[in-house]
């Protein structure tokens, strides 16, 4: 395969506006940059040898149909097949700004006592504000995890420079958009409870 027609080929398909060039495609990672596929943008695709990623702000459906696409492609056109040597893995990284009913902090009940603890020590030697739950992390042991790469964090965290009372979350997770809105609708749930 000649890479400088593959890298023509693929950018000429995506309409991406930024390309490897000559000395980028001799190296192990090539990065395409501001694509178009069925009318949504395509930040950045970047070709390993192991494995791709590709990033949007958009839906993570999209860059499922992106990656089938594309793979169909590469086979059809470029007579690229992948070597699998390892289970096949797909990782999320899913972001989400999202104003909640109720305030997603309150999922966490429990911690009440551990807020009340430091604001007594804040209260008395630092400044007359509490501190309230802010949101909460949930990780993966990477010891017991089965996959290649550890996956990323689960978080939910008030956004920044916004009043607590407007409950507007920062959201990151492991999972697709559509799971990742359910988990928050949840969120929501045990938060009222």
């Amino acid at each position: 395969m000649y890479l400088p027609e593959a890298a023509a080929k693929l950018a000429q398909r995506y309409s991406f506006a930024k390309y490897p060039s000559l000395e980028e495609l001799l190296k192990a990672t090539q990065s395409f940059s501001v694509g178009s596929f069925k009318g949504v943008q395509i930040q950045e695709l970047s070709i390993y040898s192991d494995g791709v990623i590709v990033s949007s702000r958009s839906d993570t459906d999209v860059l499922d149909a992106f990656l089938d696409d594309l793979f169909a492609w590469v086979a059809s056109e470029l007579g690229i097949v992948p070597v699998v040597t390892n289970r096949p893995e797909k990782y999320y990284e899913s972001t989400l700004v999202v104003k909640s009913e109720t305030d997603l902090a309150l999922a966490t009940k429990p911690v009440k006592d551990v807020v009340d603890a430091f604001n007594r020590i804040w209260r008395k030697k630092y400044f007359e504000t509490d501190y309230a739950t802010s949101g909460f992390l949930l990780h993966c042991d990477a010891h017991q995890f089965k996959g290649r790469r550890n996956p990323l964090h689960f978080g939910v965290e008030r956004r920044l420079g916004v009043s607590f009372e407007e409950n507007i979350f920062f959201s990151m997770a492991p999972l697709g958009t559509k799971d990742h809105l359910d988990f928050l609708a949840r969120l929501e749930n045990l938060a009222r409870a």
